[in-house]
């Protein structure tokens, strides 16, 4: 056996005790193709001289490849693993291509340079790799293809992956370069041209004129172009779809940027346009599909403090908007060269990066990052953040509590501690120079702080249940099963009853013990009236934690599936749910529903699948009733249609609860036209703002006469 065949079988011994490489998959094929190409170099460099010598070690390499992927395979006796299929195509893309590149790499390059062919071989990966990189760092695309990974796939938030038509189109492209610098080398050996020197390098030229559609040149004006519509605020160049956005919206967004431009200038005492010299730059991308095309990430939305852009999509009120547009406020403050919080100014420290974004954008309503951390603390289940301040600690943590943890940790810090002395830590990283306390020391006071928050029982449910979920290396099969998940989501959104049927058994099979998969499966049969088991439901309820979402919406579907059977059966059983103490949102729901019911309404419009024009027509031709009227109120509201709701009535005889949602939509109504008559109208009529955040964009509108 050759050394380098050893090294790559304990490589993948290796790989199979780490979480997402220990399965046969993208994570363990993109590694194993990054060690077949630095390996293959140093081996027997005499026998790249040879055109058949090469033939035939190439065909070895391959055999011995197989050695790795067996004992990953082998491994999946150990560890779950879900889809072999797909773990065979991203095997074949990522990894044997890497093989194969790389020898044929080494035969062109020993043609010219036989004696130093290893060193230029390692050149141009080398050279290719930063041309990856910066692509990575300066494109919008958080995502890229290379010769040796193949494919690096983007954040690890975004679960759900597949091989991707357009990982197909880069291993072509990056075979054919190769095989066009091994002609030119062949060519200038010999000097001599013949058919097959010239293939490889017209292949290539002409697949470089179609690496736009291809969506392999995703380049900054490449995605200006795509998206194609463009303004300009005080503060910001937007680039966004102008079939998502109309003139009103527009004008709605430039205002949410410039208020978001102010209030983080209040809470960082910072001008990142006046600093660089030059607007921020933000791509409003329509929906996840776009976005996955044009930037890589379905769910991952970005700000690059270095290119002083942001990339997200956009809904007005989202703290989004004011999250990442807090990254490029660190910009000053922040290490060079990338001005992010970094350890020893080299590696990033993303728990500081992302819980300084946390804290600025602190949500208005909800559970504050306060209310999160202080009901995990006292359930023992707060990250420790003393590994999450490290630039590898971070990610191990699940997203959504460290997220909220280390948001709560540096808002508490800048609270305490001003906001200045927070940006030389950012820089730094030395808390007992700055301030005279260890992190330890500082991470105590903060605990302490957080047991005298006081939170209702209802909420520390509903927080304690958010917040259960495990990170992505604690899951099996993750990325399949996001993967079976979204094709689900879009089956039954489609209407596809074969495909539903077929994910929905791919996902039960993985995952039986997911409630989540259950309820979504219930909703489409009631939606299509298929009958289902009253009693199987009932008995899964037993199954849920009482107070969660999946409760709620288990009862939801019980109560639709009795409704047919005996709409009094489902009366009492709305009853008992509505004496218990509920969330806000969920008692709203359940009112409605009584509602329906106590007037013989059809329940469909309870439908995951009834879209807001649905439902808009559906109450068009119903009475106008006061609970209807907040139906009404609702969806108007969501369609952007203001005007219609600065139309409805301001007095409604409905039960407390719905009045005051009512009121809040009516007053972010108003606000979002800037409607100051209708606005002192409903201050006259003793109505709020619902927020801190609400009173801020109010004072700050009437204050600009430009809006």
């Amino acid at each position: 056996m050759k050394r380098i065949w050893l090294g790559w079988l304990v490589a993948s011994v290796f790989l199979c005790f780490i979480p997402l490489t220990n399965v046969l998959g993208y994570e363990s094929s993109a590694i194993m193709g990054i060690i077949f190409a630095l390996t293959i170099p140093l081996d027997n460099p005499n026998s790249a001289l040879d055109l058949q010598k090469s033939v035939l070690e190439l065909q070895q390499n391959l055999m011995a490849s197989c050695l790795p992927l067996c004992i990953l395979l082998l491994n999946g006796i150990r560890v779950q693993n879900c889809d072999l299929q797909t773990g065979f195509y991203f095997w074949g893309l990522l990894a044997l291509t890497s093989i194969g590149l790389v020898s044929i790499l080494r035969f062109g390059v020993a043609m010219i340079f036989p004696n130093i062919q290893i060193g230029w071989v390692y050149a141009i990966l080398g050279g290719e790799f930063l041309w990856f990189l910066w692509k990575l760092a300066w494109w919008p695309s958080i995502a890229g293809y290379s010769w040796t990974f193949g494919w690096f796939a983007g954040s690890i938030y975004d679960e759900a992956l597949a091989v991707p038509a357009e990982l197909i189109y880069a291993r072509v492209f990056h075979l054919l370069t190769v095989l066009m610098i091994a002609s030119i080398c062949w060519g200038w050996k010999f000097r001599r041209l013949n058919v097959l020197n010239c293939l490889a390098p017209v292949l290539w030229l002409s697949m470089c004129t179609a690496l736009k559609p291809l969506g392999l040149h995703q380049s900054t004006d490449f995605v200006r172009q795509e998206l194609g519509g463009q303004f300009q605020t005080a503060h910001a160049i937007v680039y966004y779809s102008q079939s998502h956005l109309n003139a009103e919206e527009v004008q709605r967004l430039k205002w949410d940027i410039e208020f978001r431009y102010w209030e983080l200038q209040q809470f960082f005492d910072e001008d990142p346009v006046q600093w660089k010299g030059r607007p921020l730059e933000i791509f409003v991308y329509p929906n996840t599909e776009t976005q996955q095309r044009l930037m890589g990430s379905r769910r991952t939305l970005v700000a690059r403090p270095w290119t002083h852009q942001m990339h997200i999509r956009w809904t007005f009120g989202s703290s989004v908007l004011a999250h990442e547009m807090a990254h490029l406020f660190t910009s000053p403050f922040g290490s060079w060269p990338l001005h992010l919080a970094t350890i020893y100014n080299i590696i990033p420290n993303i728990g500081f990066v992302e819980g300084v974004a946390v804290a600025a954008d602190w949500p208005t309503e909800s559970y504050s990052p306060d209310e999160i951390a202080s009901v995990l603390f006292e359930e023992n289940m707060l990250p420790d953040l003393q590994s999450a301040l490290t630039p590898w600690g971070f990610w191990k943590q699940p997203a959504g509590k460290a997220y909220q943890a280390m948001g709560s940790f540096v808002a508490w810090l800048i609270r305490t501690y001003g906001i200045e002395r927070f940006k030389i830590l950012y820089q730094t990283f030395e808390f007992y120079d700055i301030y005279g306390k260890s992190s330890g020391e500082l991470l105590n006071e903060w605990r302490l702080y957080l047991g005298t928050i006081d939170v209702k029982n209802i909420d520390k449910k509903q927080i304690l249940i958010r917040y259960s979920g495990k990170s992505i290396f604690q899951k099996q099969c993750a990325r399949t099963v996001a993967e079976a998940w979204r094709n689900f989501e879009i089956s039954i959104q489609s209407r596809h009853t074969g495909q539903v049927l077929q994910q929905y058994e791919k996902l039960i099979q993985w995952r039986p013990n997911d409630i989540k998969i259950q309820i979504l499966y219930f909703q489409y049969l009631i939606d299509i009236k298929e009958e289902i088991n009253v009693e199987k439901i009932a008995g899964l309820l037993d199954t849920v934690s009482l107070g969660s979402d999946d409760y709620y919406n288990l009862q939801g579907v019980r109560i639709r599936a009795i409704t047919p059977q005996s709409s009094t059966d489902a009366m009492h059983l709305l009853d008992e749910i509505l004496v218990g103490e509920l969330p806000a949102r969920w008692r709203r729901h359940f009112l409605m529903m009584r509602f329906f019911l106590l007037h013989k309404l059809d329940l469909g419009y309870f439908s995951k699948n009834f879209t807001i024009i649905d439902r808009l027509a559906w109450l068009e031709l119903q009475s106008h009733q006061p609970e209807l009227d907040y139906l009404r109120a609702r969806n108007w509201f969501t369609s952007a249609q203001l005007e219609v709701v600065n139309s409805l009535p301001i007095e409604l005889n409905i039960d407390a609860d719905l009045l005051k949602e009512y009121h809040r939509i009516l007053y972010q109504s108003a606000l979002l036209k800037t409607d100051w008559p209708r606005l002192k109208k409903l201050n006259e009529f003793g109505i709020q703002p619902a927020s801190l955040e609400y009173e801020q964009r109010q004072q700050w509108l009437m204050e600009r006469s430009e809006y």
